[in-house]
């Protein structure tokens, strides 16, 4: 019996040893995932003057169409956006100009961490979607940096971020979490599309709005740790049974066709509900011009 205790005991004191290694190997190699700087050469656009016109436009397009309150707070001064904490606690930063923001970004600035999610300091930004707005248009972008240097300053340094199995996974694949790695750097701006009830301006919106959570090709997608997976929004899925006043129910009460109320954690219809019921139907008639597909996307 004892040789046996002995045996199990060394096994034991094996696989604690293993572990401890292992843990320490992810631990340096997320560290270098997250130190980890790039060059990217940001493109120089005009910033527009900040008219009502401009400033309303870029309001709209940060609040409502990138969503970017739901990750920065309601008043774009950062706040917490995931906070598992045997996965990961990760806030997003301050947007405003005060401290801890944004007051010392240039115009370049903006459109690399935008446009291609590198920050000023040359890193990766963390779980930023800029593979969805890379597709803003150059007037577009423009108008949301616009709006974004008018905010009021709001002193906010955030608190650091923590990890714990969120590091293995990083290691793992480090696309998942850093969309520098999936984006184009070389692509150019898409051109601008004219505002109307047409599913070219609808695609021109999904592209930013729907595209990260859906996948590239609309048919939904699942997401690193696994969990629920996107809706498929292509005539394949649900939505084939859909008119545009059951879409706009969706949007405006949270409600699906089939009775199920929608969880604002996994998709945020409250937020996308503020779009003008225009944008939303170019959206609809965009998605009724996809070819049925069935498969969902992976995580990349």
């Amino acid at each position: 019996m004892k040789r046996v205790l002995k045996i199990l005991g060394i096994i034991l004191g094996v696989l604690v040893v293993v572990i401890v290694v292992l843990a320490i190997i992810i631990f340096f190699l997320s560290n270098s995932q997250l130190n980890k700087k790039v060059e990217v050469q940001a493109e120089s656009i005009e910033i527009p003057e900040p008219t009502d016109e401009v400033l309303a436009r870029g309001e709209y397009l940060t609040h409502y169409v990138g969503v970017c309150i739901e990750c920065h707070g309601p008043t774009l001064a950062g706040d917490n956006m995931i906070d598992v904490p045997i996965f990961a606690v990760v806030n997003a930063p301050n947007l405003t100009p005060g401290q801890g923001g944004t007051g010392n970004f240039t115009d370049e600035d903006f459109v690399r961490a935008i446009r291609h999610g590198v920050g000023p300091d040359g890193k990766r930004l963390l779980i930023m979607p800029s593979s969805d707005f890379a597709n803003f248009s150059e007037e577009d972008l423009g108008a949301v940096i616009a709006y974004l240097k008018s905010l009021p300053p709001q002193d906010h340094v955030v608190d650091g971020n923590s990890y714990i199995i969120g590091r293995a996974l990083m290691v793992m694949s480090p696309s998942d979490f850093f969309e520098y790695e999936n984006i184009d750097h070389t692509a150019p701006f898409p051109p601008a599309v004219e505002e109307g009830v047409t599913a070219e301006y609808g695609g021109y919106l999904a592209s930013i709005a729907c595209a990260g959570c859906h996948g590239t090709n609309y048919s939904g997608r699942s997401f690193p740790g696994g969990g629920e997976t996107s809706a498929n929004l292509t005539p394949a899925g649900p939505l084939a049974d859909y008119t545009f006043d059951d879409f706009l129910k969706v949007f405006h009460e949270g409600v699906a066709l089939d009775g199920r109320e929608i969880d604002t954690d996994n998709m945020p219809w409250a937020t996308f509900g503020s779009m003008t019921d225009d944008d939303l139907e170019a959206i609809f008639t965009f998605l009724q011009t996809l070819p049925p597909q069935e498969d969902k996307q992976e995580a990349s």
